[in-house]
């Protein structure tokens, strides 16, 4: 095989980007989108060369000429949407984040070992130049016994955010607030910076929404690592900043301190030895733009290591047991704070529970 067939299910904004992306690589081809609504799914179809289009999931993974699905969806829907393509045979690449229930996260990984087919989380971030930098000066060494780290974001979602889709701002059908949607991003990139976390502590509230959203616009929690190290995240969507990320790691001897997104760059590196620089490549500036400027860039680098990944035979690195790192500890922190104490993480189903 040297193409690989792609259908996507959603054909809202994270999945038009998911077809813009898939729209750039030379060994892919996308070949039918399905949405509820009709004519946003022939808008995508027509905009990324696609030559299907239905409003039933079901159809569209029973088609033999489609290798791989992307789930953009509502949070609600990455399940049972991702389980049925595994079983369909399908590969899958799921938007962020995996579930919204431990037990959903365990059945999509187990539908994909069943199948034999591949589970990949989209973590986006993971791919752009100073993340992929900044991991291998870790990896090695250069910052010594790992510390500390940071994961804070401040942007704006306001009422006709919330008011664009009625599944948005709901524990339900979209799992919470400003951590779940916004700051998974780089609390998955805090996570897969500094290793596996074993306890959170945290809290939430609704400090300016609550009159459209019933989930939290701030919160805040402490991550104890299992190496030792520290995490703090900070996150808010009420703020008056449109968006504004930090991303922190400190060691006995180095530190960072990363802008991720919009804009990618760095406010400082630091290394006893002097030896390591990071730098926002030029080319970074010459790639057509995919999504969002809060996105970064690299949906199109996450679809192209997806892709080179089931076409050469190799493990995609963001798999459903990797990516469920990051949502296990957003849910750690609403767990936390309901029931006033640490809890362990990986979470057991209790965080489960309707909030």
């Amino acid at each position: 095989m040297t193409t690989l067939h792609y259908g996507i299910i959603g054909c809202g904004v994270i999945g038009a980007v998911h077809a813009h992306a898939i729209s750039l690589l030379p060994d892919a081809r996308l070949v039918g989108v399905c949405d509820i609504m009709p004519e946003r799914a022939a808008d995508v179809a027509q905009q990324f060369g696609a030559t299907y289009t239905t409003t039933d999931f079901h159809q569209l993974l029973a088609r033999p000429d489609i290798d791989a699905i992307c789930v953009c969806t509502p949070h609600y829907l990455h399940a049972e949407m991702s389980i049925a393509a595994a079983q369909a045979g399908k590969h899958v690449l799921c938007e962020k984040p995996m579930a919204l229930d431990p037990r959903d996260m365990d059945a999509m990984i187990a539908a994909a070992d069943q199948a034999g087919t591949q589970l990949g989380i989209c973590f986006q971030h993971r791919f752009d130049p100073v993340m992929v930098q900044l991991k291998r000066i870790i990896e090695d060494g250069k910052f010594g016994q790992l510390l500390l780290g940071g994961a804070h974001i401040r942007c704006l979602r306001d009422d006709a955010y919330y008011n664009s889709a009625d599944w948005r701002g709901t524990w339900a059908y979209e799992g919470g607030g400003v951590l779940i949607n916004q700051a998974i991003h780089f609390i998955d990139l805090m996570l897969w910076l500094l290793g596996d976390a074993t306890a959170v502590s945290g809290t939430y509230d609704t400090l300016r929404w609550g009159h459209c959203i019933e989930v939290e616009d701030t919160a805040s929690a402490i991550l104890t690592f299992a190496n030792g190290a520290q995490g703090h995240i900070a996150a808010t969507n009420a703020s008056h900043m449109n968006w504004q990320t930090r991303l922190q790691v400190y060691g006995t001897e180095g530190s960072v301190e990363v802008n991720v997104g919009d804009p990618e760059d760095f406010t400082f590196l630091q290394v006893v030895d002097g030896s390591c620089q990071l730098t926002v490549e030029e080319e970074e500036t010459c790639e057509p733009a995919v999504g969002k400027a809060c996105y970064g860039n690299s949906h199109s680098r996450v679809l192209e290591s997806f892709t080179a990944c089931l076409l050469e035979g190799r493990t995609f690195p963001i798999t459903g047991r990797e990516g469920r790192k990051a949502t296990e500890a957003v849910l750690g922190v609403y767990r936390s704070a309901r029931v006033n104490a640490p809890v362990a993480l990986p979470l057991g189903i209790e965080a489960a529970v309707k909030r």
